[in-house]
């Protein structure tokens, strides 16, 4: 995994330290509590130079720097708890955390995602309670906080057990140095991306180095405390790929939940479950060579619910090594996604045998640096600088390790600072109602919006067709399907192209209409538009033969038929003057 990500190792450990002060009396002590918050902070090496703020119940605040190690100290005597905390990361987004009033409270991307799922719960925000200079509104209680901790630790139990983390670790309140050890090492190897309020948590399995969906695309309102009753959705995509003549690779598409998927249960020749896994990949070994083995797969979550079993996929375990490679990932498309964050999206190759993809970064030209390991066929690469432009390709691996070529290389440049992507529902539509041209435009551009949420990839058909104006004599009939991936706002065209004639005539129509928007998404008020084409006569047509220096002059000249140009001679268009070239017609 990317270990320059601030969202797998920025981690604050921040311990309230009461004491107490002597200051007379007998025994020397006064009873004057003396509270000290102090901690480190690292991405994988210690955040340097960075500033920690405390804010108290009351409002006040306090401030720290961390050191060359990372680590501070502040002292906080006189102020009442409970205590919000907050370091801003260098791509100018903030983790949270809060503490009672003694104790032990770390800010890492967990205890972030504890605090703004409280404040969002509650219909609140945490950035703007905590920059406000009055007391905070409404705090949680420790028991609220411990509630979603507990909830939370319980979704990623399986995954704590892999990395040999104990029973009663709290994602808040244990200790922990920022060493590349135990907890630490944990939230190295492990993201939490909350972008336009939809909470993915991805985390490199230890075994296979490959990332695992944990929680995909949930909402921050989501009070992940709540009873569940749901199940999660039955898994896709389950590939069994054999890797040797005695091991198995299956793999398989993360299911979803309305809360996160805690683990999988995989199941061999129809009865035996072989293991219990958080990730959706298992390396089955010590198999029969040239045996056929045939598995199923079932998901759950953190209350027990189990989906249905997939359908049974079978594979052939190896006779002989394999040592063909897989073809290329292709489509690789980069977006800008929030703050300091770019998702990636990418087709899969035909090949039956992919097991991963790696994802390498870079510059543009330069894309050397291997930042993760995934499954499936998309990626979100977070905290990273503001306004920056960032350059990936895609590589796709078969269960012996074969690695195809490279996918092409795509670029996409940060958002600043915490800037909001678009909400609400999703819609397709024009940009106008109506478009206007003229018989001497060659071309007409078209453009087509996307509103609403825009954390889901969508698409929708269009066609330019018979208004008063006719194809092909008046322009080209034209059609298609334009297609946006997650969180592109930008806006798609199309061309309409014109022809022009030495007819006089009236105004006429190319009707424009969009069509089979994608499922998730719907047709604004503008799915239907109109192109008024203006009459342009164009007097003179251009000779197809010019052999000696020639000036066009006039408004427009319609071209029908191609021209060459030769012998030495200079074709000169004067300013003012259009060229209008029938379908067919050029310039050679």
């Amino acid at each position: 995994m990317d270990h320059a990500k601030i969202s797998r190792a920025l981690l604050l450990a921040a311990v309230i330290l009461l004491t107490t002060a002597g200051c007379g009396g007998s025994d020397g002590i006064d009873g004057t509590g003396l509270i000290e918050i102090s901690g480190t902070a690292a991405i994988g090496a210690p955040i340097v130079n960075a500033t920690v703020i405390v804010k108290a119940g009351n409002g006040a605040k306090k401030t720290s720097q961390t050191g060359q190690d990372g680590k501070f100290k502040m002292e906080v005597t006189g102020l009442s708890g409970p205590f919000l905390m907050k370091i801003v990361q260098a791509n100018g987004s903030a983790l949270f955390s809060i503490a009672d009033g003694g104790g032990t409270a770390n800010i890492h991307p967990f205890t972030n995602l504890i605090v703004r799922n409280w404040f969002k719960v509650q219909g609140l925000d945490v950035e703007s309670e905590f920059d406000s200079s009055m007391a905070a509104a409404q705090l949680p209680s420790v028991a609220q906080i411990n509630e979603i901790e507990t909830a939370l630790k319980q979704i990623i139990a399986l995954v704590l057990a892999q990395y040999n983390l104990p029973a009663d670790l709290n994602l808040i309140s244990s200790v922990f140095d920022a060493n590349n050890q135990g907890f630490d090492y944990f939230l190295d190897h492990a993201d939490v991306v909350i972008i336009n309020n939809r909470i993915t948590i991805i985390v490199n399995d230890p075994k296979t180095s490959l990332d695992g969906e944990i929680v995909k695309d949930v909402g921050l309102e989501t009070n992940l405390a709540q009873p569940d009753l749901t199940p999660p959705s039955v898994p896709t995509g389950l590939r069994v790929i054999p890797a040797s003549g005695t091991e198995m690779l299956v793999v398989w598409n993360p299911a979803t939940d309305n809360l996160a998927v805690a683990g999988y249960k995989v199941y061999r020749q129809g009865q035996t479950s072989v293991t219990t896994t958080p990730f959706p990949v298992l390396s089955d070994s010590g198999l029969i060579v040239s045996t056929e083995y045939c598995y199923q797969v079932e998901a759950l979550d953190a209350a027990n619910n189990i989906s249905a079993k997939t359908a049974s996929v079978c594979a052939t375990t190896l006779g002989a090594p394999d040592s063909t490679a897989p073809a290329a990932p292709t489509g690789l498309q980069a977006t800008a996604a929030g703050s300091g964050a770019i998702t990636l999206g990418w087709t899969p190759p035909l090949d039956a045998d992919v097991v991963s993809y790696e994802i390498y970064r870079g510059s543009k030209g330069n894309v050397t640096t291997k930042i993760a390991s995934v499954v499936a066929a998309s990626y979100s690469n977070i905290n990273l600088a503001s306004t920056a432009e960032y350059c990936y390709q895609v590589f796709a691996l078969d269960a012996a390790q074969n690695k195809s070529a490279s996918s092409n290389q795509a670029c996409a440049v940060t958002v600043q600072g915490s800037q909001p992507l678009p909400t609400g529902p999703r819609s397709l539509e024009f940009s106008a109602s109506a478009y206007s041209a003229s018989e001497a435009d060659a071309t007409l551009l078209v453009t087509v919006n996307r509103n609403g949420d825009v954390s889901e990839p969508v698409s929708v058909s269009y066609q330019a067709g018979n208004g008063t104006a006719t194809a092909p004599a008046d322009f080209v009939a034209a059609s298609g399907t334009l297609s946006w991936p997650a969180f592109d706002t930008a806006a798609k065209t199309f061309l309409v192209q014109i022809k022009g004639d030495t007819v006089t005539e009236s105004t006429e129509t190319v009707l424009l209409s969009l069509s089979n928007p994608s499922a998730n998404a719907a047709l604004g008020s503008n799915a239907g538009a109109v192109v008024n084409i203006a009459n342009a006569t164009c007097s003179g047509l251009l000779s197809s033969d010019v052999t000696v220096d020639t000036t066009i002059t006039g408004a427009c000249t319609l071209v029908t038929q191609d021209v060459s140009i030769g012998g030495g001679a200079t074709l000169t268009v004067a300013p003012g003057t259009t060229l209008v070239f029938q379908s067919g017609a050029g310039l050679n």
